[in-house]
């Protein structure tokens, strides 16, 4: 679908303060509850957090239709190519259910008995599909709206770079319950809120990069869902029989990956949002 605003009704100039306030208004709430409540059955957490994340979509459409009234056309409103399924699925077993399978062939990992290999099937399918609605959520407002604001602004690579700090940023929620959960306020826990923030910055690269290249919303949405989905199927399906097993496979991947983008990859495409704007 594709919402067009008609030329005699001009909007304001695109505020990237006023489209975040509006966004954080409207996410922040549920994710805070989500946080602070930290409901003993899972899917009452897991369905605030996907709510959390659909209102990330919500936010980004009153702002575009009724605020800056420019519209989603160069949103991505395409079922993109089979090749980028297969890429992205890909990528997502290669960040996290690959190194299960290692770390089990190594003995750093054991199944959790009451799971087994059929569940842990359904597990990642279902979760897949039920996080498609988060996932097309944040990819709606932050790559499929927000980034091409940015590059009318700034180069491509800044853009990419100031999407994923604020991307990061609306994680503060979960980091803040972290650091004072885990690590009490530490000097380590400001150390893995800092290392938190470049990862995370450098996973964004990777979604605007897939984004960027396959033009498509429903390619990141599933590559975000694949990724939320198999990350937390691993997590329940099995458990570590040494410290953290094999949890550094996927941040040293993931940085890597978005390393190599965010330095050799072709961000041409973002130019055609600047020119727009001249």
């Amino acid at each position: 679908m594709v919402v067009r605003i008609s030329d005699d009704q001009p909007g304001r100039p695109f505020s990237l303060k006023i489209f975040l306030f509006i966004v954080f208004a409207l996410s922040w709430p549920i994710m805070i509850i989500k946080t602070i409540w930290n409901p003993g059955f899972f899917w009452t957490g897991y369905i605030l957090l996907l709510i959390s994340m659909f209102m990330v979509a919500v936010g980004t459409f009153i702002a575009g239709r009724y605020v800056f009234k420019d519209g989603f056309k160069d949103a991505g409103w395409s079922w993109g190519k089979p090749i980028h399924y297969l890429l992205i699925i890909g990528l997502s077993l290669l960040l996290y259910v690959i190194p299960a399978f290692i770390g089990l062939s190594l003995g750093l990992y054991i199944m959790n008995p009451a799971v087994g290999w059929f569940n842990f099937l359904l597990m990642m399918i279902g979760f897949s599909l039920i996080s498609l609605i988060g996932g097309f959520g944040e990819e709606f407002g932050w790559r499929g709206y927000m980034l091409p604001h940015l590059a009318q602004r700034y180069s491509n690579r800044k853009a990419v770079i100031y999407h994923g700090i604020i991307w990061w940023f609306w994680h503060t929620p979960y980091q803040i319950t972290l650091y004072i959960s885990v690590f009490a306020g530490s000097s380590v826990g400001m150390l893995f809120v800092f290392m938190n923030l470049i990862l995370s910055t450098l996973f964004a690269v990777s979604f605007a990069y897939v984004w960027v290249n396959s033009k498509s919303l429903a390619v990141t949405s599933v590559y975000h869902s694949t990724g939320d989905a198999f990350g937390q199927s691993v997590q329940d399906a099995f458990s570590y029989t040494q410290f953290m097993g094999l949890g550094w496979w996927t941040p040293i991947v993931t940085g890597l990956i978005g390393v190599i983008l965010l330095w050799k990859g072709n961000w041409r495409k973002l130019d055609k949002f600047r020119k727009t704007r001249e």
